[in-house]
């Protein structure tokens, strides 16, 4: 089988490398540039630093401009820098031009300034002006998320002449959502919008005012923030919105796959939080894989050195307080993991289902639906803790025969308090840490098996100095 029929047959990263190094050592360009046809731009950024330096310079030069540009923007930021470093110039602008403006913003974002003014002088001044004036949104708003390139739409147009319009623009890489298309007036105002669909399948000669669809639902200012535009675009099940300033100036539109990266981001961030990581913003840029032991200890170490702190000032003293309890009846003891870990679960039911409800929408920051809240959870809280606590009781019972009625009675009525506590708990620290502007996700979760705790162990032991040591 000739070479080339052979490679095209492999379909791994690592099993086209040797073939790759040998076909650069032995200068073999033409057969090379073939073989990298072969093989995926997301599976080449993944594989790149198997590549000497040398390699990869030699390898981005035999890629075409597009996927030259789809490998550039899935490598690393370290990657990135040191293509733009060793690229000629000719190759950065051609990059540069084809890029789309979301990826082109989310590079600079990233890149010294050194770099930065090496690309601003090697843009037109019309892109260096659109690109700065996106900078300036912050970091996690629609102004930052936002694709500048957009084709707008005049309302006194024909749809034959919108489509010819489109049809010019779609020769551009930049202008890369086709889906719909916004119609402005003379000064940028959004007046409405329309479909290609709706386009295509009107009369050639109709005005794109009397087919164009009202967008006031669904136009998003660009200061808001990236979770609101994932509820919008959730909610209203869209591919596409335009984004406006408080002017109604059409700015720029968001795509779906952008709001993708948001929704997927935010749950790497729930995760990492429920997991009591420290900086998670951080965290979620590390790999797992290629994280020295050092990187992992630095994002963790920290909620674990605050939350033991806290039981150490909180439930040793407890414990000390209670000491002569446990001495008079040891079976208590038996308990206390029990009591900590229900209720410590039941907590985290509550924050999850309020966390929830608070990224959803479902539930606001109003002082009425906290009141319903914690209303819904203390009630369900009693619901769960009567069933838990007569379970517990129960057990209790038969796993320490010798023991009287009231062990059994302790364990159980702890477990109702207990839980319900907790349920309520679950339900507060949400609110709790949106008001003091940190994210519930990431900031309550933490903290809610400490207070649970803290608040199994005072119970419990208050209760069974009433029933045992009475």
């Amino acid at each position: 089988m000739p070479k080339g029929e052979k490679i095209k047959k492999l379909h791994s990263w690592t099993l086209f490398l040797p073939e790759i190094k040998n076909l650069i050592q032995n200068k073999d360009f033409a057969t090379l540039k073939n073989v990298l046809k072969e093989i995926h731009p997301t599976d080449l950024a993944e594989g790149w630093s198997s590549l000497s330096p040398e390699e990869k310079i030699i390898v981005f030069n035999l890629l075409s401009l597009q996927r030259a540009i789809e490998v550039f923007e899935d490598l690393e930021y370290k990657e990135q820098i040191y293509v733009l470093e060793h690229l000629d110039e000719a190759s950065i602008k051609n990059i540069l031009s084809d890029m789309p403006s979301d990826e082109t913003l989310k590079l600079f974002k990233k890149m010294p300034n050194k770099i930065i003014k090496k690309l601003y002088s090697l843009m037109q001044k019309e892109e260096v002006e659109k690109i700065a004036h996106t900078m300036e949104y912050p970091t996690g708003s629609a102004g930052a998320l936002m694709n500048v390139y957009f084709i707008s739409l005049s309302p006194n147009i024909t749809a034959k002449q919108a489509l010819e319009k489109i049809q010019i623009s779609a020769k551009s890489h930049r202008t890369q959502n086709f889906h719909a298309f916004y119609v402005t007036d003379e000064e940028n105002h959004l007046l409405g919008g329309v479909t290609l669909r709706r386009l295509i399948s009107s009369p050639q000669d109709i005005r794109i005012k009397d087919i164009m669809s009202p967008v006031e639902l669904i136009k998003i200012n660009a200061l808001s923030p990236a979770e609101e535009v994932a509820k919008i675009f959730t909610k209203y099940d869209l591919v596409i919105a335009p984004v406006v300033d408080d002017e109604n100036h059409l700015l720029g539109v968001i795509s779906v796959d952008d709001v993708v990266d948001i929704i997927h981001k935010e749950s790497e961030k729930q995760v990492y939080g429920l997991g009591k990581i420290g900086n998670v913003e951080k965290t979620i840029e590390i790999n797992y894989a290629k994280a020295s032991i050092f990187t992992l200890v630095k994002s963790r170490v920290v909620w674990l050195i605050v939350l033991l702190l806290i039981e150490v000032f909180f439930s040793a003293p407890l414990l000390q307080r209670y000491t002569s309890i446990l001495e008079a009846v040891i079976y208590l003891t038996l308990f206390i993991p029990l009591l900590m870990d229900t209720g410590g679960n039941a907590g985290q039911q509550s924050l999850t289902m309020v966390v929830r409800g608070l990224a959803t929408g479902e539930v606001s920051m109003s002082a009425r639906d906290l009141f319903r809240s914690l209303l819904k959870e203390f009630r369900t809280g009693i619901c769960m803790g009567t069933v838990t606590g007569l379970m517990g009781a129960a057990g209790a019972m038969l796993l320490v025969p010798q023991a009287n009625i009231q062990l059994g009675l302790t364990v159980g009525l702890s477990l109702l308090c207990v839980i319900t506590a907790s349920s309520c708990a679950g339900a507060l620290l949400p609110f709790i840490f949106r008001i003091f502007g940190s994210d519930p996700a990431v900031s309550a979760s933490p903290f809610i098996t400490t207070v649970v705790d803290v608040t199994a162990i005072f119970i419990y032991f208050e209760i069974a100095k009433r029933f045992i040591l009475r």
